[in-house]
């Protein structure tokens, strides 16, 4: 038995967690067949293979990111026939698990990312306030990004949002290997997570404050030696080192050790069937109202799919439901979205937008005020958004629609509710997660 794993299954892979995850299961469940082979319960070669990228392979990436790839792994895209190769080799070994790499010599090939967060052990004697850093590192971040930007440096504005100035992904990618090549190992989502060239700054100032007196000359440096972190190489990649953190984090000054803190809820809304707002829902809750009805005629034509008897094939046995009003009423332009688009979301998300924009009026928040960075260091507060999804079904209307010969292609994609939230209301949000649950009927 043998399995096509990936790289990522060992080394992981920052944006692609289930890729990585479901190539894991792969390796493991080899390495669990093996053991029952040799229990007796299985019979056979069991060989879980960690492929790189193929050059010729179905998957591919650009010309840049191959350089990346080369410069900051060592790797390229492996060549069909050293594929083979591997394979054989791999076929006539008596391993269960083998990690297949191509590119520079085993020597100077780094299996996991190189060990660019610079822990400094440098002894840095200034007084420079945080005024003085914020104008010196303003200056010199400007400078290294309007440079990899072919712009003058005075067009790159502190408060304009990156996306103004044509900044798209593969802008983003060069934009972060530039600042890597100068600070180390970045947040993949850097980019993404400060939108300005202020809030960008003041990540740095956080995160790399020391290198930063560094790069802007205010530091008076005693001793400056980079403490290169141990990479372990190995010839059986299949041994895994303990997992690394994949992104950087930002390391508080404090010494105190995180507390668990009380958690407030201060804003709440929602919608139900028969309540557009949570008063009508308490009062309905009150006078134990039934909210179940026969399908609005609206909706669908209840009459026509109804059949008494269960399981009569393109019928149902059943009329009834919740059913919220005016689930066709919303404002696309007030959300900055267009009417176009508005057409083809999935309901949920429009519902989910509404809902949350009364959340954060009820809360007495402004969209400004929660977007609003801390006083001192500039960067963006940080807020979750957590999404609860049950049902993705409504592409099924775009099938249903290209069987009429209308082309249209619905959204009904569940983490495109969350981010919706994070990119519309929050724009600064440090992380989101969709949690796919089952609610009670």
């Amino acid at each position: 038995m043998i399995t096509c794993s990936s790289v990522a299954g060992v080394n992981g892979n920052a944006g692609q967690s289930d890729y990585a995850s479901a190539n894991t299961w792969m390796d493991n469940y080899a390495h669990y067949r093996e053991s029952e082979r040799m229990n007796g319960r299985r019979y056979g070669k069991t060989l879980s293979v960690n492929w790189p990228l193929w050059k010729e392979g179905g998957m591919h990436i650009s010309a840049e990111a191959e350089i990346f790839m080369m410069q900051h792994f060592g790797l390229a895209p492996m060549p069909t026939d050293v594929g083979v190769e591997a394979f054989e080799s791999l076929m006539n070994s008596g391993i269960t698990q083998g990690m297949v790499l191509f590119g520079q010599a085993k020597e100077e090939m780094v299996l996991v990312e190189k060990s660019e967060e610079r822990s400094y052990s440098s002894s840095i004697q200034t007084s420079v306030n945080n005024d003085s850093l914020y104008d010196a590192s303003m200056i010199y971040l400007r400078g290294l990004l309007a440079k990899e930007l072919r712009m003058p440096e005075e067009k790159l504005k502190a408060e304009v949002p990156f996306e103004q100035y044509g900044i798209d992904s593969v802008l983003v990618i060069r934009l972060s290997n530039c600042l890597q090549d100068v600070f180390g190992k970045l947040p993949r989502t850097l980019f993404f997570e400060y939108l300005t060239l202020k809030e960008l700054c003041g990540y740095f100032m956080e995160a790399h404050r020391s290198l930063l007196l560094e790069l802007t000359g205010l530091a008076v440096v005693k001793v400056s030696t980079p403490v290169a972190k141990e990479v372990t190489k190995t010839e059986r990649p299949v041994e895994l080192q303990s997992r690394r953190q994949r992104f950087s984090t930002v390391q508080h000054q404090s010494g105190h050790k995180n507390k668990s803190e009380d958690i407030a809820i201060i804003g709440i809304s929602g919608r139900y069937p028969d309540a557009n707002n949570l008063e009508e829902f308490w009062e309905n809750l009150k006078i134990g109202k039934d909210c179940i009805t026969q399908v609005p005629a609206d909706r669908w034509n209840a009459d026509e799919m109804y059949h008494e008897e269960k399981g009569r094939p393109g019928k149902s046995y059943s009329k009834w439901g919740g059913f919220m009003n005016d689930i066709d009423k919303f404002d696309p332009l007030f959300f900055s979205i267009s009417p176009r688009e508005a057409e083809l979301m999935d309901p949920q998300e429009r519902l989910f937008l509404q809902t949350v924009w009364e959340t954060i009026e009820d809360a007495g928040y402004t969209r400004d005020s929660i977007r609003s960075e801390d006083a001192e260091t500039g960067i963006a507060k940080k807020i979750g958004v957590y999404a609860g999804v049950m049902y993705e079904e409504y592409q099924l209307f775009g099938a249903e629609e290209r069987m009429k010969g209308n082309f249209v292609t619905p959204a009904g994609i569940a983490s495109s509710i969350a981010n919706r939230i994070s990119y519309f209301l929050i724009s600064t949000v440090q992380a989101w997660l969709l949690i796919p649950c089952v609610l009670p009927h």
